[in-house]
């Protein structure tokens, strides 16, 4: 492979996160956050992914006792994508 070639394309492989899908799950917009998306209209998200409280950066999974109390601003597809977008464990010893 050319060298140019090479350097086209690591650019690209480093600018996204492995955790992130390629797309938003259909019937879901995607949001601001590398692996995220936003509320359905009636504040659900895909199945399995981690609530996201925008106004506290922190994130809940389904383990958190706040999981259901919390309305997610913003889900993500992982904890590793709710980290990269600067969101801390519920848990403050996880953090």
């Amino acid at each position: 492979m050319p060298v140019g070639r090479q350097d086209d394309a690591t650019p690209d492989s480093a600018s996204a996160p492995a955790a992130a899908p390629a797309a938003a799950p259909e019937g879901f917009t995607e949001g601001p956050f590398d692996g995220s998306v936003l509320p359905a209209d009636d504040g659900s998200g895909p199945e399995g992914w981690i609530k996201g409280n925008a106004d506290s950066m922190v994130f809940h999974g389904p383990g958190s006792p706040g999981y259901e109390a919390t309305e997610a601003e913003v889900w993500f597809a992982s904890e590793d994508a709710a980290r990269g977008a600067g969101f801390q464990h519920w848990d403050a010893g996880r953090r």
